[in-house]
């Protein structure tokens, strides 16, 4: 199968290390991966969630980056009308084997394109009308850099639709380089530190700053739970709030919440709007920093 090659190995934040692991999960998914039941995924039902609160919908050239499967690439081929999804991966053999096979089940392999590269390095400029970024930018070795390459790779007026975990803003500095160092078994295939997958949780103030400083205007920004069907996340949320609340009309003093030690993560969906005509420069000390380096 043949797909885009937009060199991969641009991206210096890359390892060799990290890209060896996911051709192995890739090409094992080709071989074991019950291709009927990946529109499964919740992360679908985000884009008709997206689409209904702004009043958009799925159209022309998307860019899905960090794709893994191609499920998502795929279920818009099928259902939107789109004239190409192009579904980027890092990993050759998701872009050989694995997304190939997964768009070809479903009759789409005329719309979704494989491409292997990094979404540090998308060589594209204003071409896409939406760019999809499922558990991707968590991955990012150089956040702002990433953001700022889908803001060039969108055209005036395009959108940056994302789900992504996240870590509160009061997480220590201590307990984030302790979560990083911590090891885990990736997907039975082999025991690394977090650190070294560039599997990075960052706080929401980071994503927030990245978004704006690209020059992105956030358009729809909230919790993953406040979409979900269940009422206790809300509740404990309510719950939460009304301790924080009742201990400063008590003690006058502001109680951080999250507490500074919460290091669980949480997920949260936004819109990103490229707007038609760009700000001059960005507002405040933003302007002084150069992602381009």
């Amino acid at each position: 199968m043949t797909y885009l090659n937009w060199c991969p190995e641009n991206d210096k934040t890359v390892t060799s290390h990290e890209i060896d692991l996911h051709n192995q999960l890739h090409a094992k998914l080709a071989q074991e991966q019950d291709i009927r039941s990946i529109f499964k995924n919740k992360r679908l039902k985000l884009i008709p969630h997206i689409e209904k609160k702004l009043d958009i919908r799925f159209h022309g050239q998307v860019l899905d980056i960090g794709c893994g499967s191609g499920y998502a690439s795929t279920w818009l081929a099928l259902n939107r009308e789109v004239e190409k999804v192009y579904a980027l991966e890092t990993s050759r053999s998701a872009v050989s084997e694995l997304i190939p096979k997964v768009s070809a089940h479903y009759g789409v392999e005329n719309k979704v394109i494989p491409v292997h590269g990094s979404f540090n390095s998308i060589p594209e400029k204003n071409k896409f009308d939406f760019i999809l970024a499922f558990g991707a930018l968590h991955h990012s070795g150089d956040l702002l850099k990433t953001v700022k390459e889908c803001y060039n790779a969108l055209r005036p007026g395009g959108y940056l639709v994302l789900q992504e975990p996240a870590l509160s803003d009061y997480v220590t500095n201590q307990a984030y380089i302790d979560t990083y160092e911590s090891e885990e078994n990736f997907r039975g295939l082999t025991t690394i530190r977090k650190k070294d997958r560039h599997d990075h949780f960052f706080r929401e103030c980071e994503y927030k700053t990245a978004f704006h400083f690209a020059g992105f205007e956030i358009h729809f920004y909230r919790p993953k739970v406040l979409t979900e069907k269940s009422i206790v996340p809300v509740l404990k949320w309510i719950y939460k709030s009304f301790i924080r609340l009742s201990y400063q009309l008590i003690t006058g003093k502001v109680k951080q919440w999250p507490y500074n030690d919460s290091t669980s993560l949480y997920s949260y969906v936004a819109a990103l709007h490229k707007p038609k005509v760009e700000p001059s420069y960005i507002p405040h000390i933003w302007e002084r920093i150069d992602c381009s380096k």
